[in-house]
């Protein structure tokens, strides 16, 4: 689930660049859109308070940013509890596929594919061979054919 996480990050970061632009020069206004909220300085709050009012747009965004990542922290339910999760993920793809920006139609499309492995992992957070391979799958594909043809 880590490198799903890695791969929303930057599809966020360049809407909120898109958005505005002025947080390319300034990294630690990046890193604190990054943290969660309760880890927050006070400074990093108010100037966060301070980007939200200039920029009311990225409020919105970086509530569904949290949203998100309270959705792929979730770790051994039962699968009743998953049940009740599932719906939650649903409306936010919808929400995201239906927000017309490109980063995020992108992004609800990677969530749609990798749904049966997010579900998974809020099962079964022992072990992470459910989606250890997910990445590589083409590699784990074209291996053993290269076996067989060297036979």
């Amino acid at each position: 689930m880590r490198q799903l996480i890695f791969y929303i990050h930057p599809n966020l970061k360049s809407l909120f660049k898109k958005i505005a632009p002025q947080i390319t020069h300034h990294r630690g206004l990046l890193a604190a859109l990054r943290k969660r909220p309760e880890k927050l300085s006070s400074y990093q709050k108010q100037r966060l308070s301070e980007l939200f009012e200039k920029h009311p747009a990225l409020k919105p965004l970086y509530d569904k940013q949290l949203e998100l990542r309270a959705l792929l922290n979730i770790k051994s339910r039962t699968r009743k509890s998953c049940r009740k999760q599932l719906p939650k993920l649903l409306r936010l793809i919808e929400q995201l596929s239906g927000s017309g920006m490109d980063p995020l139609l992108t992004l609800a499309q990677t969530l749609q594919r990798w749904l049966e492995p997010i579900v998974c992992m809020w099962r079964f957070a022992r072990s992470n061979g459910i989606t250890g391979r997910l990445p590589s799958k083409n590699e784990t594909h074209s291996t053993p054919r290269l076996r067989l043809q060297k036979l």
